[in-house]
């Protein structure tokens, strides 16, 4: 997402909240699945690959809820079985399953989120509360920072002592390597706040509204006022907020591609 991640802050953070709070608020199955369905293909054009693991995380995601609502919630017309002389009945299981489509579309979202909104964007959008960004920064780097270090702690553990590293004490050690390394980088953080004096600084370079984000402003704010429709509108809204950047990256490649063939005519026609 080079181009799109090239907008205004405020218009990312506008763009999100349109996504993920419709999907968060409403228990729509259609508009669960538009999100979940843009989010994969956002992360398959992210990272290059077939998002295997997001695809399978939302799968566990989706059985669990499923099985959980249709335990503890018996309410439904259409009986399927007994257990403990409690019936399951399809209906939970439908509602247990839309809930699991909109808390993995949601999770995928925010991850999506917390890779184009960096610490110095956060600044930008709360540039006159210095510490709220700062708190908001670091509870959303909190996760993948966590999870890198996890996965390089692990990765020397195995290195060091081969399969034992798979173990559970092998897991039990890693998690308490990371859990002292967040300790230190706590109380670094901390003395660097207090060394400072609770001064009001950013390193966050102030940026200015151009046409193209007055432009994707526009479209989103005016798109939303779609949700006033009926419900069949719904799902079109998430689809093309959620396809927004991939065709906004789009735009952008078929004007490079338009560019570069009219600079290589005008070469072939002066060498000619």
């Amino acid at each position: 997402m080079r181009h799109f991640d090239e907008l205004h802050p405020v218009v990312l953070g506008i763009y999100f909240m349109a996504v993920i709070l419709p999907v968060m608020v409403a228990p729509d199955f259609k508009m669960a699945m538009a999100a979940l369905a843009t989010a994969l293909a956002m992360e398959w054009f992210t990272h290059r690959k077939v998002p295997f693991r997001q695809f399978g995380t939302g799968i566990v995601i989706v059985a669990v809820m499923m099985i959980c609502n249709g335990i503890f919630s018996h309410k439904g017309t259409t009986e399927l079985f007994f257990i403990n002389g409690r019936a399951v009945t399809l209906e939970s299981l439908k509602y247990g399953a839309v809930t699991g489509i909109m808390m993995a579309a949601v999770i995928f979202w925010f991850d999506i989120f917390s890779g184009m909104m960096t610490s110095d964007k956060i600044m930008v959008i709360f540039g006159r509360m210095p510490r709220t960004a700062l708190v908001i920064s670091m509870i959303l780097r909190l996760v993948p920072e966590y999870t890198a270090r996890f996965s390089k702690v692990k990765e020397a553990q195995k290195a060091n002592h081969g399969e034992e590293g798979e173990s559970r004490n092998g897991i039990l050690k890693i998690s308490s390597a990371v859990f002292t390394w967040a300790l230190e980088k706590s109380m670094q953080t901390a003395d660097s706040i207090i060394r400072r004096n609770g001064e009001k600084c950013s390193m966050a370079r102030k940026r200015k509204f151009k046409g193209r984000d007055v432009f994707v402003l526009l479209a989103v704010l005016s798109v939303q006022a779609c949700y006033f429709a009926p419900d069949a509108f719904h799902f079109a809204v998430i689809m093309f907020l959620g396809m927004l950047p991939l065709i906004w990256e789009g735009k952008e490649y078929i004007k490079w591609q338009f560019y570069s063939s009219k600079k290589q005519n005008a070469y072939t026609t002066a060498r000619q």
